[in-house]
């Protein structure tokens, strides 16, 4: 959420934001993230608002808010809670509407780790045991961070995405059953193991969009996957090697 604070008192650094919604948010100097700007009546801030209905995560918009989109070699790159086009950002086309996506974002020794870990137990099926996996799987999950962002997606889009869903679950199905029936010659498990193959084939041709987060650094969020005519109208975000 955007707002502007209206008081900041240095004594007890503590002071008021009033957000686009029109609500007033008190925070003090522990909630303020940002290290090249200092909290001050006027200023444009960029924050979160937490169960408790308070601002955390409080950063500097800069001065020039037009600029809060960017692009750098193929990516997109924004600020928190700034507004992208209506349209779609995988075909550039207008949509009716924009919707939130959650999308997540791993350090990228994190995916080698699991991706690694996946081999391994893959190649010595038998002679690694799945206790092994467990840590890899439980620091995968806690690293992982999550950012919500609002952008159109094309009804053409949508359905790809839950064609890949579909073809996940038939895999995982069809691993399943390999996994958990010796019988080779029942017509009943012929046709199981048909099925995922049916689920699979039953639309083409089978894509999934690819967006996903490269990294976040503080206010900054890195984005792939994003339409080449899309980003073209984006100026070139030239601060990234010094953020980088």
């Amino acid at each position: 959420m955007e707002g502007t604070i209206l008081r900041f008192d240095i004594s007890n650094n503590t002071g008021v934001i009033r957000g686009n919604d029109g609500t007033r948010y008190q925070f003090t100097n522990s909630d303020w993230k940002d290290e090249k700007e200092f909290p001050r009546v006027g200023l444009l801030v960029n924050f979160e608002v937490n169960l408790n209905n308070e601002p955390v995560d409080i950063y500097c918009i800069p001065k020039d808010k037009g600029k809060r989109i960017w692009q750098y070699d193929g990516y997109l790159v924004m600020l928190r809670g700034a507004s992208l086009p209506n349209r779609c950002v995988k075909t550039n086309r207008p949509v009716t509407g924009k919707e939130e996506h959650t999308l997540s974002f791993n350090p990228l020794f994190v995916n080698f780790s699991a991706l690694f870990s996946a081999l391994i137990r893959i190649i010595f099926l038998i002679f690694v045991p799945w206790i092994v996996t467990i840590p890899v799987i439980i620091a995968y999950f806690a690293m992982t961070k999550y950012e919500k962002i609002t952008f159109g997606l094309s009804q053409e889009v949508k359905k790809q995405h839950r064609l890949l869903t579909d073809t996940i679950l038939s895999c995982v199905i069809f691993m399943i059953i390999m996994a958990a029936v010796n019988v080779h010659y029942s017509l009943v498990i012929f046709a199981l193991l048909c099925l995922p193959f049916w689920l699979i084939l039953r639309k083409s041709p089978l894509s999934t969009s690819g967006i996903s987060i490269v990294w976040i650094q503080g206010e900054y969020i890195c984005i792939r996957g994003i339409n080449k005519e899309y980003l073209s109208e984006f100026p070139e975000w030239s601060d990234y090697r010094r953020r980088g």
